[in-house]
């Protein structure tokens, strides 16, 4: 999602000072060489802005508004510094401030909701990128903000409208484009989510992020050699990033390469030990293995580093099952159940394995077949399950013990 200083977004320095224009109310206050000296405060605060040197460029505004309290530029040029320092509620009185002087900036409204935004007041950052649209109706980057604070809310059809809007200013917006497709692939539009990508990477063909995004996509739609080709592109932009490697091995693990699937597993572990992730996602891999110790022991360490992680119970419920521990596999199902709550996809698929567990078959076939539904990519792994299930309720002669194994979805 886009946040200030994100990779993934065009850096919010540049919107701030590359993009909107802001006039300025200049009342002159005191002799001329403390306006001169104020003028100068703001030059050596715009390079260290340019130089990512908040703090630096946060004095030098403030030394400017000591000595000329109505420039207007120092309190804009501040907000936006202490806002890109993550400072987000002074940067929010700077803006204040500013709109007292200045009540029709739309590059304040703008710039205010971008920072409520990050607050989580998404209501009060509607309403100023709405004040910010209606005075400036080519502001591209407010439509852009304003959907993603409607994704945030959960109104994706509303962020689409305003991704839509924003192109239809700038058709060539990478950025929006991207974050359309983003939108896009929570839809489960992954063809669309592909176009976009698609789109984004022809615009900006060195931005790791957007394989990696659109590598997600291809997994979704099956397509894993295509996935794995823009996994592997990603790494060579951005080598380092862990859940790319992460990525990669569920298509590897889907071509059948299972071994590759969990080497890049641990390299995502490697790079990112207090990460609860790629142990998890280590730990279905295993458990495909039939390494039932392995899996629950990098669960277990999931866990530990996330006790909320339902995917992480719910992995080890599948690899206590498959080990013979039914009770535990029972109790960290109900685990995962419980954490994932509004999940359904999630809760289909752990539930499938506890409704089994309890003899009633069909049910479990009910829920795994939703699971397959919702989520085409874990077929492969709950049809032997659903086939076991299915003898199970003709002739009851199966053991649980003796079912296929299964895992954890992956994420």
């Amino acid at each position: 999602m886009l946040t200030w200083g994100d990779d993934f977004t065009v850096n919010v320095s540049t919107r701030l000072l590359g993009i909107f224009g802001i006039s300025v109310v200049v009342i002159i206050a005191g002799c001329e060489n403390r306006n001169e000296q104020a003028e100068a405060f703001i030059k050596s605060g715009k390079q260290k802005f340019d130089k990512a040197d908040w703090n630096g460029a946060i004095g030098d505004f403030t030394h400017a508004i000591e000595l000329n309290p109505k420039l207007m530029r120092a309190y804009y040029y501040r907000g936006c510094a202490q806002c890109n320092k993550g400072d987000y509620e002074r940067g929010i009185r700077d803006f204040d401030q500013l709109l007292l002087f200045e009540p029709n900036s739309p590059a304040t409204y703008y710039n205010r909701g971008h920072a409520l935004l990050d607050l989580g007041r998404f209501e009060d950052a509607l309403a100023d990128l709405n004040r910010a649209i209606e005075l400036n109706p080519t502001n591209v980057w407010a439509y852009d903000v304003r959907g993603l604070t409607k994704y945030r809310k959960g109104d994706l059809e509303g962020a689409i409208a305003d991704y839509d809007l924003a192109l239809s200013v700038n058709p060539t917006n990478g950025t929006v484009i991207a974050s359309r497709g983003l939108v896009r692939f929570k839809q489960g539009n992954f063809a669309g989510a592909i176009s976009d990508y698609d789109k984004a990477i022809s615009i900006d063909p060195t931005n790791a992020r957007l394989y990696y995004d659109r590598g997600l996509a291809k997994n979704e739609r099956l397509d894993f050699d295509g996935a794995i080709a823009d996994f592997n592109r990603s790494l060579e932009l951005r080598p380092a990033h862990a859940a790319t490697y992460s990525g990669r091995g569920w298509a590897e693990y889907h071509n059948g390469n299972l071994e590759a699937a969990i080497a890049d597993d641990s390299r995502a572990v490697v790079l990112e030990p207090t990460n609860a992730a790629p142990y998890n996602s280590r730990g279905w891999l295993e458990c495909q293995k039939g390494d039932f110790e392995r899996a629950i022991a990098d669960t277990t360490r999931a866990i530990q580093l996330d006790p909320t992680y339902g995917y992480a119970y719910g992995t080890r419920g599948w690899a206590k099952y498959g080990k013979g521990d039914i009770d535990g596999a029972i109790q960290d199902c109900r685990r995962a159940v419980a954490l994932f709550q509004t999940n359904s996809f999630a809760i289909n698929y752990d539930q499938g394995l506890l409704d089994y567990i309890k003899g009633d078959y069909q049910t479990a076939i009910d829920s795994w077949k939703k699971a397959i539904q919702q989520r085409i990519l874990v077929k492969k792994e709950l049809l032997p399950w659903i086939e076991k299930a299915g003898a199970k309720l003709k002739s009851n002669a199966l053991s649980p013990a003796a079912a296929p194994r299964a895992s954890k979805s992956p994420h």
